[in-house]
């Protein structure tokens, strides 16, 4: 039994003790990892290109944070590279100053280019610095993307070209009725550029029929061009109007990013109704105006646009009136005398000739002038009568007693918007005047 206990000390495998593992602690790999930034990083700026993504802050308040990627287009702006930048006070004030020289607002989907510097700190981990904004940079490449689109415009859609600085697109060459009586708004919903057109329209009381159908879609932001290009289309389809108009209250360059859009482009200048556009921003011109029938600098001058169209065809369908009128005049009194004229030789002939039927002739004569006369009479009267209603528009349009009446600065079209009491202010040519509902 001894001898096999000690076989069995031999052959029995003993456990190997492991060692005890012992890590660092945070604050020491913090260190470490600032230790490597500042030996990498100190006193290193670097020019950094790409496009601003979540954007949030106040520049005001001198606190604005942002991520900076390389295609903020890209439907998978989480798979690429990102930094996280941060703009205290220095930085905050370039980004002021960069607006200020650009006439940009500093926001998503601007490509800019930024000087930072990488920074590490123990308890807020890995940040990036901005510095400075590169101005130029932005407004160069702001410029180049439009003038791609507009040459892909010219490569790819059928109609669009390029003739003495001036691009020709099939919108550009349609005709508007003689008198504009539809229209398809698209705006903003409760915007400003709304409340101007409509405020425009409201100066003047057409002696036609205006019918205005406002289309909500937005007007900046990712899917604005996709929404008014749909909105286009079914307008188109259903045939709801004569005249598109566009509208939108200004704002930076990146604001108008949606009307640069090869897409909006491109169903602008194929659209089969003209298109009317009043951007809104003064300094540039987008790609949206270029496609378009007519563009103007701003809503209130969309609405003036068509009201002066509709004004200029109204004084020339009165001057159409006005000769015909008297055009029928001259060649009734013409066709009187040369009447008369030979009705006498007539009558000379049958008497010489003895003719018995002589005075009979002579009746059937006067009749048929008389028939004629009637006759000529009765569409000189029906001309007349469409002349005057014609003129009478006309003044109503240029000359009526009250312009407009508003209420706290709306304007009342209708007495079914007044009640008992309500305060109005009637606007005349020379002044305006207040006045209170009394029943």
């Amino acid at each position: 039994m001894k001898g096999f206990k000690e076989l069995d000390l031999f052959t029995t495998p003993i456990e190997e003790k492991k060692p005890t593992l012992k890590g660092i602690s945070v604050s020491q790999l913090a260190e470490q990892i600032s230790y490597a930034i500042r030996t990498n990083f100190a006193d290193r700026t670097f020019w950094v290109e790409g496009e601003v993504i979540d954007f949030r802050g106040n520049l005001i308040k001198q606190h604005t944070y942002f991520r900076l990627v390389d295609n903020a287009s890209s439907p998978s702006t989480e798979k690429q590279a990102s930094i996280s930048v941060a703009a205290w006070r220095d930085g905050s004030e370039r980004i002021l100053a960069f607006e200020r020289t650009t006439g940009q607002k500093f926001d998503n989907k601007l490509r800019v280019l930024i000087l930072c510097r990488v920074n590490y700190d123990t308890r807020h981990g890995l940040s990036v610095q901005l510095l400075d904004v590169n101005p130029m940079f932005t407004v160069g490449n702001l410029a180049l993307a439009r003038e791609r689109t507009l040459e892909r415009l010219i490569l790819e859609v059928k109609g669009v070209t390029l003739r003495d600085g001036v691009y020709q697109t099939a919108n550009r060459q349609l005709k508007l009725p003689v008198f504009v009586t539809r229209v398809a708004l698209l705006t903003a919903q409760q915007s400003d550029a709304l409340h101007d057109f409509q405020a425009e329209l409201s100066h003047l009381v057409p002696s036609f029929k205006l019918s205005i159908e406002h289309y909500p879609v937005p007007v900046q932001g990712k899917s604005a061009a996709e929404r008014i290009v749909d909105t286009m289309r079914n307008i188109v389809f259903g045939k709801k109007a004569e005249l598109i108009v566009i509208v939108r209250g200004g704002g930076s360059q990146a604001d108008l990013l949606e009307f640069d859009s090869f897409e909006l482009g491109r169903a602008i200048a194929l659209c089969p109704i003209p298109v009317l556009t009043g951007i809104g921003h003064e300094r540039n011109v987008s790609v949206a105006d270029l496609m378009a029938f007519q563009s103007v600098k701003t809503p209130t001058k969309a609405a003036a646009f068509i009201q002066q169209h509709n004004l200029v065809c109204l004084q020339h369908v009165r001057g159409l009136f006005e000769n015909t009128v008297s055009s029928l005049s001259r060649t009734v009194e013409g066709s009187l005398k040369a009447g008369a004229g030979l009705f006498a030789p007539v009558r000379v002939h049958l008497q010489d000739q003895h003719v018995l039927v002589c005075e009979n002739g002579r009746k059937v004569f006067e009749e048929i002038h008389r028939e004629i006369a009637r006759s000529i009479n009765s569409r000189l009267e029906t001309a007349a009568a469409l002349l005057l209603h014609i003129q009478e528009a006309y003044q109503l349009a240029e000359s009526r007693a009250v312009a407009r009446v508003t209420r706290n600065g709306i304007p009342v079209e209708s007495v079914t918007q007044v009640t008992a009491g309500d305060e109005l202010t009637l606007h005349f040519k020379d002044g305006s005047v207040r006045a209170r509902i009394i029943d």
